[in-house]
């Protein structure tokens, strides 16, 4: 029997796969992470499924979109019935951790992780719910987005990933000396690049000031498409000047902790050499999303153009090393729960109880199949929209539809920065016409909406409710000091985020 391999999936939170030089970009300074890339098989077109943090990784977890399990929504609770991979590793016999965030929201913070080496980093309540029918995103705009950017001596971010990487190297070198031979499935999830914009000096200074690439594509806010003046307004880009010094700091800053991310993953990638599980740990580097950082006139995430949807995703096998090899095809976040059992398995066909809405790639990361994977789908269902919208990506399209947005349609290929709206056109009817009929199989728009509606209706009376009297929380202590820690609702984010930063 071939010994079941280790298994590491190591996370950042928002990273655009344009600015990692897998991709293309020739400024990040990310050795390790490139070393990931190197040394196994880059999917150069990758999505996530939802541009927005919890949603997307209940979708990761499970295999499903998040319209399938109710997780619309960073405010809407992963339902503690729906497989994960973690389920499904765990009764394999697979020993499984988590250091760092998931974004977990509800009263299950493990969903099928045996144990849990950091608290949340994020509130699990439904404090901001969005509200459909009001029109409320459920957030304020805070301009110490724009502001608070730059050095920074220490923050609570920085707190947070030091933890994560500490724990997780920690949970390593116990892994050799334990009794336990169980292989291991390891969550190592850090919060940088995540905005703040705030970075430490030595390695801002790994990077010339002047040399930071500026956004390809720039549009006015009056020709912004109405999704796109929506997220406008929930991020306040109408409140403030977008100049391009405020984008320059912001992607400076964005780039140093890419940089830090990558001494984390240093730390991972030299435990695991340093207790020999290295040439039998399969590893795999992803993010939730991308961020705008100032592509055409916007910033982080919900929307579905190209830099908040584009995401890493490399496989590293140690034990036939594939060399940087690449595959083409459109894959999605959605994918990796199949690929990561396939891993674990060695087997291509999964015995599963129930479809998932994503494919396995271990077929085409080895080389052995090359025909088209299936489209991408993703879905935003709250916060920039107050109706489902929807987005395929399919042999080189991309099309986004919405019941109350005009529709788009991109030819990635011929116009990779998005900038020609194709929808509508004579031309490309037949192009439309595909992808609209392909909307339509995946997506019952009018269900979904109703389903949104009622599930923002429910969390809001439960939100008042325990906010009621003495107030009941979900969220869980610190493992090690039984307090609770990090950011925890009812505050606002950039009032934790900001607090005790130096």
């Amino acid at each position: 029997m071939v010994e079941r391999p280790n298994i590491v999936l190591i996370m950042g939170d928002q990273i655009s796969a344009p600015f990692l030089r897998a991709y293309g970009n020739k400024l990040a300074k990310t050795p390790n992470i490139d070393r990931i890339a190197e040394n196994g098989v880059v999917f150069d077109n990758a999505y996530c499924n939802v541009p927005l943090c919890a949603p997307s990784r209940a979708s990761l977890m499970t295999g499903k979109l998040c319209s399938e399990i109710g997780a619309y929504d960073n405010e809407a609770s992963f339902p503690s019935d729906v497989p994960t991979m973690a389920h499904y590793l765990r009764a394999w016999g697979y020993m499984t951790a988590l250091s760092g965030k998931m974004h977990y929201v509800g009263a299950d913070l493990h969903h099928g992780l045996e144990t849990r080496l950091t608290p949340e980093l994020y509130s699990t309540g439904f404090d901001r719910t969005a509200d459909w029918s009001t029109g409320d995103s459920g957030l304020e705009p805070d301009t110490r987005l724009f502001s608070d950017i730059g050095l920074a001596r220490r923050t609570v971010q920085l707190d947070y990933d030091e933890e994560v990487g500490f724990r997780s190297v920690g949970f390593i070198y116990d892994r050799v000396r334990e009794d336990d031979e169980r292989p291991f499935f390891l969550i190592s999830s850090f919060t940088h690049p995540h905005d703040p914009y705030r970075a430490l000096k030595k390695h801002w200074d790994l990077y010339d000031h002047d040399d930071i690439d500026m956004p390809k594509v720039s549009i006015p806010a009056a020709e912004q498409d109405a999704h796109s003046k929506r997220a406008m307004q929930v991020y306040g880009i109408d409140l403030v000047d977008l100049d391009d010094e405020v984008v320059r700091n912001m992607r400076h800053a964005y780039y140093a902790n890419l940089s830090y991310l990558d001494e984390k993953v240093g730390e991972i990638l030299d435990a695991l050499e340093d207790t020999d599980q290295l040439e039998n740990t399969v590893i795999l580097f992803a993010a939730d999303h991308g961020d705008m950082l100032g592509e055409r006139g916007l910033i982080q995430k919900k929307v579905f153009f190209e830099h908040a949807m584009r995401v890493p995703f490399f496989v590293w096998d140690p034990r036939a090393p594939a060399n940087g090899a690449s595959v083409n095809q459109q894959v999605s976040l959605v994918d990796l729960f199949p690929t990561i059992l396939q891993i674990a398995t060695g087997a291509n066909e999964l015995d599963l109880v129930e479809p998932l809405d994503g494919q396995g790639l271990m077929p085409w990361a080895t080389g052995e199949i090359q025909e088209p994977t299936q489209p991408v789908f993703a879905e935003i269902l709250s916060e920039t929209t107050n109706a489902p919208l929807f987005m395929v990506v399919l042999d080189g399209w991309k099309y986004i539809y919405g019941p109350e947005d005009a529709p788009m349609l991109f030819n990635l290929i011929e116009d990779p920065g998005e900038q020609h709206n194709l929808a509508g056109l004579p031309d490309h009817s037949e192009a439309e016409a595909k992808m609209h009929a392909a909307t339509l199989r995946r997506w019952d728009a009018k269900l979904i909406e109703s389903q949104v509606r009622n599930s923002q209706s429910r969390r809001k009376l439960i939100s008042t409710a325990l906010s009621t009297g003495q107030r009941l929380t979900w969220d869980d202590p610190h493992p090690q000091t039984g307090k609770l820690a990090y950011l925890r609702a009812p505050r606002k984010y950039y009032d934790w985020a900001e607090k005790g930063n130096l």
